[in-house]
């Protein structure tokens, strides 16, 4: 018989991470929603348009993958990267971005367009809370040799 396949361990920060992101597009959209229609409290959709622009900024650089593999960098994120790895330990912990994350979401789901965004907000939380039990870590991605900035086409 075949060797028995050797089973990868799952990165939760890695799922978490594209969680938010697309949880922060959701929020920013639905604050639009929320400020250019007739919706009551437009404080809301301020809020989610600037909770989801800073949520945005802070989740964009991917981390160093920890059991092994590698990562590829999301565009352009060598300029967005030495700013959160300056937070140190704010970036670092995942106990901290999970309930950045939740607290961060209660307040969207009183505005109906940021529902969604906010329940993703949610689960991202709950999913970092989920990698800081099992002991994961954020590490800024190091660039690959000849990744010194964008792509240059050749």
């Amino acid at each position: 018989p075949p060797p028995a396949r050797q089973r990868s361990r799952i990165e939760w920060a890695m799922w978490a991470n594209v969680l938010a992101l697309q949880g922060a597009f959701c929020i920013v959209l639905g604050g639009f929603l929320n400020q250019s229609s007739t919706f009551e409290r437009p404080e809301f959709g301020a809020y989610g348009i600037a909770i989801g622009v800073v949520i945005l900024i802070f989740e964009y650089p991917r981390g160093q993958r920890i059991y092994g593999g590698s990562s590829l960098p999301r565009d352009f994120q060598h300029y967005i990267t030495p700013l959160v790895a300056s937070l140190g330990f704010l970036a670092r912990n995942y106990f901290v971005r999970s309930f950045f994350l939740l607290a961060s979401s209660v307040p969207l789901f009183f505005s109906f367009p940021c529902v969604i965004g906010a329940t993703i907000q949610a689960i991202a939380g709950v999913v970092y809370f989920l990698a800081t039990l099992l002991g994961e870590e954020w590490r800024p991605l190091k660039p690959s040799s000849g990744e010194d900035g964008p792509r240059k086409p050749q």
